[in-house]
Order: C-alpha cells, then structure tokens, then sequence
C-alpha cells in the first residue's frame, strides 16, 4: 500500500531533521524529499515547529505501542518491566532513526510542553505498573516520575548500546543482565 502524502512528509522530516537537526532542515528542502510540493507540507502542517511536534507524538505512540505488547498476560512488576524495557529496546533496534530523534529532541525547545505533555499520557500503563509496585512494596518509594526518567534513560542507553552490539542482543542472558541494572536501581 503507498504512503499517504503526510506520511511522506512525516518520513522526511525524520530523515531531514536527524540528519541535519531542525535549523538545518528548511520545509523546502523536506517537502522535495519527501516528494511532494512545499504547499502539500503547509496542508498538513501549517509551520515547522507543527511539524516537528506531531512527528514527535506519532514517533512516541509507535514506541508506546510497542511497549504495551503483551504486557498485560504477564503476572508479576518486574517480568512486566522487563517486557516494556524489552520492547522498547527491540522498536529502537527496529527504528534507530526513531532512536536518535529522541535523542536529538527529547528535551529541545521546538517541542512544546503541551506535546510532552500529550506524549506523557500515553505512558498511563507504564505508571500504573509503577504504582501498584510501589502499593506492593516490590519497588522503591520516590516520585513515579523518577522511575519513569530512570526506565526511558535506560532504555535510551540499552537500545544505543545494542545498536552498536547488535549480535549481544541476541543473547538472552546477557539482554537479563542488562535489565538486572534498571531492576536493582528500582526494586526494593
């Protein structure tokens, strides 16, 4: 099935913006790559910093999708936890570009506080894991909010490092150890 022309644009815009970071990646330049004309992109997005916004939302409710798989069949906090860190780590193999978007514009200003904030609520799941395990003694008491800086940093940091290592991921002793790391820092 052919893409949409907004998935076009999408596409290149993430492309465009990892390769050359926002100033360096004019509309233009996006909307010839992505093969449609600079007026199709101010269809869809009336400026730049719209753009980059809902790329943003759509990159983190692939990631957020993804992490979510089947989760809910598994009965204990921690093997929870580890099928989102897992999953995670496996949707940034899959799409490193996804990857270093993040990377490059977890924390720029061009994405609003409203978008962090939309992105942010689709991590409910993630949250009431959290507090129940929190509810249950299985985890530490601090703000969830940490907790949650602490599992999207090692998963930023995990998905890096199997980029870099790819064969290593493929060993499920090794994937345990390195989930070991985020399980000690949160459990009780």
């Amino acid at each position: 099935m052919e893409k949409s022309k907004r998935e076009k644009i999408l596409d290149s815009a993430l492309q465009m913006f990892v390769e050359n970071g926002f100033e360096g990646s004019p509309t233009s330049k996006i909307a010839k790559n992505a093969e449609v004309a600079t007026g199709t992109l101010f269809h869809y997005f009336k400026t730049k910093e719209e753009l980059i916004n809902v790329l943003y939302l759509e990159i983190k409710s692939q990631l957020i999708s993804n992490m979510k798989m089947r989760i809910d069949e598994l009965p204990t906090i921690r093997q929870k936890l580890e099928a989102m860190w897992e999953n995670a780590v496996k949707w940034g193999m899959r799409n490193p570009a996804g990857t270093k978007f993040f990377a490059m514009f977890g924390t720029s200003p061009h994405i609003t506080k409203l978008t962090r904030e939309q992105g942010f609520q689709g991590f409910g799941f993630a949250v009431q894991i959290m507090q129940k395990g929190q509810e249950q003694d299985i985890l530490k008491d601090v703000p969830i909010i940490m907790l949650m800086e602490m599992v999207g940093n090692m998963i930023h940091s995990s998905t890096n490092y199997f980029l870099n290592n790819p064969e290593q991921f493929e060993n499920a002793e090794f994937r345990g150890k390195i989930f070991l790391l985020l399980w000690d820092s949160m459990k009780r």
